[in-house]
């Protein structure tokens, strides 16, 4: 009688146990941030968050290394001319230039490190396309996308009815964009709306082959102007390659 005691008592147990790793599993609700350690090549730390079916990083790329351990450069002085002629190779900067601001931020890139084999987002996530983007558009509402992602994109002016109320958890910033010439063009300036533009890995046909190796220049970057106020988004097109943009990787 005591052993069949013990044996009701252990399978209870083993019963519980899978339960409760079953409900840690589940995520029922979008904008849900989890907690699930996900590290890049530099050892910084990231937490996922659920937007609908899909799973995104709640943050942009900050490493300076592929996953595999290999250093992405980043230039002296960092607001050095790329010029326009030739291919820039993978390349990072931090925001602003600014290395505090990497944390909340994270850094800048060229296309080549967005389309490199080495992977730059962590394991278990790749680069989006396109079409991951407009996924978000559209279960964010399309022109609300702006509202519902941004986090601070009403920090430097007077506007307080266009701040974003961040109600995905995505968590987006004002980080505007890194021009070939090194300028740090359109973040939080008074006058134009803050934007923010992200890489994706969805090359893009029509781009000019400056050097003849047969793939055009650019890839397409998903462009999310005016998060501030009508929250516009559009798909980009061939954006430069030597374009200094923001990476946010999305589950495979």
């Amino acid at each position: 009688m005591k052993d069949k005691l013990m044996i009701a008592i252990v399978i209870m147990g083993m019963i519980t146990a899978c339960s409760k790793d079953d409900a840690d599993s589940i995520d029922t609700n979008s904008g849900t941030s989890n907690t699930t350690e996900i590290i890049d090549g530099d050892g910084n730390v990231y937490e996922s968050v659920t937007i609908g079916n899909q799973v995104w990083l709640d943050k942009n790329m900050m490493s300076t290394s592929f996953m595999n351990g290999t250093s992405i450069p980043s230039t002296t002085p960092y607001n050095v001319n790329l010029g326009v002629t030739t291919k820039a190779g993978p390349t990072q900067w931090p925001v602003s230039y600014s290395e505090s601001m990497v944390p909340t931020h994270g850094r800048l890139y060229t296309a080549a490190v967005a389309i490199s084999n080495l992977k730059i987002c962590p394991n278990g996530y790749r680069v989006p396309t396109i079409s991951d983007f407009e996924i978000l558009k559209v279960y964010a509402g399309d022109g609300a996308i702006g509202l519902r992602i941004a986090n601070d994109f009403a920090t430097c002016c007077n506007y307080p009815f266009y701040e974003g109320d961040n109600s995905l958890g995505f968590n987006g910033r004002s980080i505007g964009r890194r021009l070939w010439s090194g300028e740090i063009y359109d973040v939080n300036q008074i006058g134009i709306l803050g934007s923010v533009q992200y890489w994706t890995n969805t090359l893009h046909s029509s781009n000019n082959d400056t050097d003849g190796d047969g793939v055009g220049d650019g890839i397409d970057a998903y462009n999310v102007w005016d998060l501030r106020g009508t929250g516009l988004a559009s798909a980009g097109g061939a954006n430069d390659h030597y374009q200094g943009y923001c990476i946010r990787c999305i589950a495979e």
